[in-house]
């Protein structure tokens, strides 16, 4: 059977995570974004993790108009002489702009709206700390067929 509609969007946001790469004009680069995951290996730095939310549903104009919050987390190590608090403001900016910016979005197709809730550092690191991270929530509203996830 084929995805639903939130499936495949879920999978077109991974694809667009993984085009955070400085080639692509982003600050940093990021390995092959993970979804769910939430311990990950240091090797595995820098990386983006994706964790969708809880959906709801405000039926309206014969259509269930669904939204859902997509959390994503980067993680990146850090050295010594690096300040973390600059390395989470251009990890936040790289995040906003590849999953916010209507111009590259790949799930722009399946998405009614795209937006930016909130973000920021997960915590400032410690001295002693190896690793940083940001997080960005965005809102992602779709509409599918009544009683049919599977179509729009």
């Amino acid at each position: 059977m084929a995805d639903t509609i939130r499936e495949r969007i879920i999978a077109a946001a991974m694809v667009q995570l993984a085009k955070i790469t400085v080639a692509n004009g982003y600050n940093y680069t990021m390995s092959t974004p993970k979804r769910g995951q939430k311990a990950i290996d240091e090797r595995y730095f820098p990386v983006s993790v994706a964790f969708p939310g809880t959906e709801e549903n405000e039926r309206k104009y014969a259509k269930d108009n669904m939204a859902f919050p997509l959390r994503v987390e980067s993680h990146r190590s850090i050295g010594t002489s690096e300040n973390a608090s600059t390395i989470q403001e251009k990890m936040l900016g790289d995040l906003r702009k590849n999953l916010t910016d209507q111009s590259s979005q790949t799930w722009a197709a399946l998405t009614d709206d795209v937006a930016y809730l909130e973000g920021g550092p997960a915590e400032q690191p410690e001295a002693e700390d190896k690793t940083t991270a940001v997080y960005v929530i965005i809102e992602i509203k779709y509409k599918t067929a009544i009683g049919n996830p599977y179509s729009q």
